[in-house]
């Protein structure tokens, strides 16, 4: 026998039937105008195939998981996304929902297929990893994993990776099949072998492939994801990658490889694990190596210092490490076309000196950012800094270029306490912007206008400087500890602290009750001590995270962020997260706001974050970590002898009361030389300093 392809399919496809028949809705409101159940006896999984299906504008189909309550909307668009095809979802049974919008017609749904859980042997599952298997080298050392740029790849069970800024996969050319699925987070799988899957937010589809599957050395693919539920794609969600390497190392060096292989122990099997060993062979297109993988594990990425440099595609069935596992270089030419063709093009931002938390009232603070390839080549020169200053329209300024694609961002002068936000951005060699960060302006860097921050309150939560938690909510009120993994729970609560110290503030903090940590039926509240903010300069700053998608009746509540100058007799809002938009499903988020923005600037000053979930109920995750109360020092104007008004700045009014005594002795400015006399000289120095007053 020769070498073996290393996927291992989990489903089949078999008919169902289900229609809604043609509905209209002449309410005034959207309303559910039919709802029906699909249920497939005793299987631990479904995906619903879609035949007919028609939507007005405005409507769509929802699929509840009657298991787990994890949902998914489907427009018109979303369906045509999905490839007519739903996520995968957990237990047997799912409902389906047609919600018609107001007043429309034409409105049907209807199911034509099923895909469901299948066995690989007729008496039930088999050992299917481990000693003497095809791919494992002597003994069976992969250890679980978590991963977030490594991917599941479904219906074929393989493995894909991101390796670029705009989501872009890569995977075996074998693996390719109709409506694909990718999944990040996965959970173990059950007793059975039987897969288990992760929340719908963690599904994407596949919208674009390119593939070649022309057997050892020349099996491989590109894949595009479309967006998940809540409009992401991977690496938004994530923020984690591999990049391709622009070269494959000589053996015999080491390299590391993760995947989704069967196992069997039968809760790991096709679940994330790990195994590092050696690239041992090299020819002009295949790559060889002792690595142990198992069938799930084709279209893993081979990683050496971190960086992609082959695909596994076979492994020998001579046996392993006589004879070596098989995969793709990931310079083959074909292959590398292909990813420039079909993922567009990205470029690499990094800040070599790192980027400022302040800038200098005054200006000319400088930051260097050096611009590289990822999918594309920088186009030299192209490079900008965008800035906005308190909340205004981004300010769009050519950086200067001391080398080819290595800039100097120049901050220019800001007011003392102003909060900037500012991201940058060049084009590649066919024209194409990126910025940095990649979804700017909606996301940004911040930092404030100041000489100098003093911190005044730094609480990380790794000790009890006096909150106060309170609050209705029946169960889920806020607690401090150290998240537990999302391995363990994942229903949108954070997996780790905002500011990596360890402990946070959290919507409770428990596996129990099937990780039922969510707040419920109420409001937690969670307020500071009394903390003196009455320097007029002084900030409020603080990591958040907010989740309100899982669950049955999502996009409902939101988490109110309120200061109090007074102790707490009465609260200002400061912002409210939710109850939809990219922010109100999970990550951490760091803002500022300048406090003198909202309240009176007191010791009395405290904040408060509350966190409901009203009817209908949801699955509502938040949490908190690294609250800063600071102050900013800024520059003394009493110096600044040219600014005869007092304003702050040397401008027009000053210029004029210069020119009111005009060759008069004042006895001091604008005789600012002292010669006695108000004349050119003086007017000259005056015009030296125009502008803000430093």
């Amino acid at each position: 026998m020769g070498p073996s392809t290393l996927d291992w399919p989990t489903g089949e496809i078999i008919p169902y039937a289900l229609d809604s028949g043609v509905l209209s809705n002449v309410a005034a409101g959207s309303r559910a105008v039919f709802e029906g159940v699909v249920h497939v006896q005793d299987a631990s999984w479904v995906r619903l195939y879609f035949g007919q299906v028609q939507l007005a504008p405005g409507s769509f189909v929802r699929v509840t998981s009657g298991l787990d309550n994890e949902v998914q909307e489907l427009d018109a668009q979303g369906l045509a996304r999905w490839g007519n095809t739903s996520a995968y979802f957990n237990g047997d049974t799912v409902s389906v929902q047609l919600i018609a919008a107001a007043r429309s017609a034409g409105n049907r749904v209807s199911i034509i297929s099923v895909a469901r859980p299948i066995d690989h042997a007729p008496d039930g599952p088999q050992p299917v990893g481990g000693s003497g298997e095809c791919g494992i080298c002597g003994s069976d050392d992969r250890v679980g994993s978590g991963e977030l740029w490594a991917c599941r790849l479904l219906p074929a069970g393989c493995t894909a990776s991101v390796f670029n800024e705009a989501s872009c996969l890569v995977s075996a050319g074998h693996c390719i099949r109709g409506s694909m699925v990718v999944q990040f987070n996965v959970p173990d799988s059950n007793a059975d072998c039987s897969l288990n899957n992760p929340p719908v937010a963690d599904q994407f589809p596949i919208t674009e492939v390119d593939s070649v599957n022309g057997g050892v050395g020349n099996d491989w693919s590109v894949l595009i994801p479309g967006v998940n539920n809540v409009g992401e794609l991977p690496y938004d969600r994530y923020g984690e990658l591999r990049p391709i390497a622009t070269s494959v190392p000589s053996p015999v060096v080491s390299a590391t490889v993760w995947g989704y292989g069967v196992d069997n122990t039968c809760t790991r099997s096709q679940t994330q694990q790990t195994h590092t060993g050696s690239i041992v062979g090299l020819s002009s297109t295949t790559i060889e190596w002792t690595i142990d993988i198992r069938g799930g594990n084709s279209g893993s990425s081979i990683i050496h210092e971190g960086e992609i440099v082959g695909i596994v595609t076979h492994c020998n069935s001579g046996g392993c490490p006589a004879f070596p596992n098989l995969g793709t270089r990931i310079d083959l030419s074909s292959f590398a076309a292909a990813r420039d063709a079909l993922c567009g093009e990205s470029l690499t931002f990094s800040f070599p000196d790192g980027l400022p938390e302040v800038i200098a009232p005054e200006g000319g603070t400088s930051v260097r950012v050096v611009v590289s390839a990822d999918v594309g080549m920088p186009a030299p020169g192209t490079g900008t800094v965008h800035i906005s200053v308190d909340g205004g329209p981004f300010v769009e300024t050519a950086m200067a270029e001391n080398a080819p694609n290595d800039y100097e961002a120049v901050f220019p002068a800001v007011d003392c306490g102003a909060v900037v936000h500012f991201f940058f951005a060049a084009e590649t060699e066919s024209g194409l912007a990126i910025s940095s960060p990649s979804l700017a302006p909606d996301q940004f860097y911040i930092a404030l206008g100041a000489e100098s921050v003093v911190m005044v309150f730094d609480d990380d939560f790794q000790s009890d400087l006096g909150w106060t938690v309170s609050g209705t909510a029946l169960d889920g009120q806020w607690d401090r500890g150290v998240p537990i993994g999302l391995a363990t729970c994942d229903r949108g609560n954070p997996g780790t602290d905002g500011d990596g110290s360890g402990q946070c503030y959290l919507t409770d903090n428990s596996s129990a009750g099937a990780c039922n940590s969510d707040v419920d039926d109420g409001a937690t509240v969670l307020t500071s001590p009394i903390l003196d903010a009455s320097d007029p300069d002084s900030a409020i700053s603080y990591w958040r995270w907010y989740s309100n998608t899982a669950g049955s009746n999502p996009f409902q509540d939101d988490m109110n962020v309120e200061v109090s100058d007074d102790s707490g007799s009465s609260w200002t809002v400061l912002e409210t997260i939710g109850p939809t938009g990219p922010e109100a499903d999970g990550g951490w988020f760091f803002r500022t706001f300048r406090i003198d923005d909202f309240v009176t600037t007191t010791n009395q000053f405290r904040i408060r974050f509350t966190v409901s979930d009203t009817d209908p109920q949801s699955v509502v995750e938040a949490a908190v970590d690294g609250v800063l109360l600071s102050t900013i020092v800024c520059p003394d104007p009493s110096g600044c002898v040219w600014d005869l008004d007092g304003s702050g700045d040397v401008g027009i009014v000053d210029l004029l009361d210069l020119l009111a005594v005009w060759g008069s002795d004042p006895g001091g400015p604008p005789d600012f030389d002292g010669d006695g006399s108000v004349g050119i000289t003086d007017f000259l120095e005056l015009l030296a300093n125009w502008g803000p007053c430093f």
